[in-house]
């Protein structure tokens, strides 16, 4: 059963559809009147369009970013300005293939559209990692020499990111001027890096700057607070990079020769003697001196060792310097363990028993010997240090006196014994 609203609005329905039917028809009617004209003022823009489109493929081949001549920042200008007028003309495009779409017409085709717009992405990849680069180069070069060793890894890594995105572009853009500007722009600043990397390291002085300065003929701030990558960047560095090469393997070699110096003189400055007392005198006496001796031979081998280095130049004076209180400290202590001996040798016989009481002049000499002995025992005691000991000039020039006298005291002994036998 059907209610009475839905009857009412039954009878209202069907005069409703008729009205919109007989309103469809007029406005095909009108539709019909004035198609004409649009499909033929449509047929007319096309037809203008298509000169259009060739006419800005020839302009494009002409005065583009990839034409003849123009240069990498002038040829990124150029591409902004070429992607904005191709955009406006794509939308222009798509509006007319809608348009021959709605009329039942046969759609037309824009191949220069097409060329040109994949040509404009490979020159839009082109010079994007140009801008990229460009952009790279510059921040870079505002860096302080100071904070450059701390962005080496990372420039190295940022150059080697964008050497591998212009290896995997299409080989159609290789034959490109602006590729063959960007690959040598990378290559350069590859090849700088290791360079910037030589000259950062701590190795290289004022000295080693003043000799790549005196064979390139150029210079550089590098004494400047306000040195930068920029000051490297802009000179002809490159050009002389075996020099560069060559100067920082001899500031490193003379960096090791440097620290081989500083050790030794580290380790002298702290070697120390030890010393007991002679039979409940007190009297100190050296000890344990062997290894002593074995060191400085090794010590001195080391520093010969040294000046035979053929980057030795700056540091030949302290080297030998070394040597000489090395070599000298070997003879001293030498001469100092033959007067202990004999000392050791001679102290029980002149300093006290018959033999003294039978050879009164010589035991006299040995007790001024003994006197001076043991004065200079107790002064090396206190210091200790085995270098200072020897270079002191007391010890020095006692000791060849002591040595003497006490040769002289194991003659006498000797002869006294030769006829006590006799």
């Amino acid at each position: 059963l059907v209610d009475q609203d839905e009857m009412d609005q039954k009878s209202v329905l069907r005069p409703s559809w008729h009205k919109l039917a007989d309103l469809a028809e007029d406005v095909a009617d009108e539709l019909g009147k004035i198609q004409g004209h649009y499909k033929k003022k449509l047929v007319l823009d096309v037809r203008e369009f298509k000169q259009d489109c060739a006419d800005f493929r020839a302009d494009f081949e002409k005065n583009g970013p990839g034409a003849p001549g123009c240069s990498p920042e002038e040829a990124v200008e150029r591409l902004k300005r070429y992607k904005n007028e191709l955009d406006v003309r794509e939308r222009k495009m798509d509006m007319y293939v809608a348009g021959e779409e709605l009329f039942a017409l046969r759609t037309s085709k824009y191949p220069e559209m097409q060329r040109t717009r994949k040509e404009v992405g490979l020159l839009d990849q082109l010079y994007g990692l140009y801008l990229d680069v460009l952009q790279s180069v510059e921040a870079n070069q505002s860096t302080l020499w100071i904070d450059v060793p701390g962005r080496l890894q990372e420039m190295t890594d940022e150059a080697n990111g964008f050497d591998l995105r212009c290896k995997k572009m299409p080989k159609r853009l290789r034959e490109w001027k602006a590729y063959e500007d960007l690959r040598a722009k990378l290559t350069d600043f590859q090849d700088l890096l290791p360079l910037i990397s030589e000259l950062a390291k701590p190795s290289v002085k004022p000295r080693h700057w003043k000799e790549l300065f005196a064979q390139g003929g150029f210079t550089l701030p590098y004494d400047k607070e306000a040195f930068q990558l920029q000051d490297i960047f802009e000179s002809p560095i490159l050009t002389f990079r075996e020099q560069v090469e060559e100067i920082c393997e001899g500031a490193d070699k003379q960096l090791g020769i440097e620290t081989k110096l500083n050790e030794s003189r580290e380790t002298w400055s702290k070697t120390t003697f030890q010393f007991g007392k002679w039979k409940g005198r007190d009297c100190p006496i050296l000890q344990a001196f062997g290894q002593i001796i074995d060191d400085l031979e090794e010590a001195q081998m080391n520093m010969q060792t040294l000046l035979s280095m053929r980057h030795v130049g700056p540091f030949r004076e302290p080297v030998q310097e070394q040597l000489t209180a090395l070599s000298d400290t070997a003879d001293t202590l030498e001469l100092w363990i033959k007067v202990q001996l004999l000392w050791t040798a001679l102290e029980s016989v002149f300093m006290g028993g018959d033999i003294a009481k039978q050879m009164p002049l010589e035991a006299k000499k040995f007790l001024k010997v003994d006197r001076d002995f043991v004065k200079l025992m107790g002064k090396a005691e206190q210091t200790q240090i085995v270098l200072q000991c020897c270079a002191n000039e007391l010890l020095k020039n006692t000791l060849p006196v002591l040595y003497d006298e006490l040769e002289r005291c194991q003659k006498s002994l000797e002869g006294y014994l030769e006829q006590k036998r006799a």
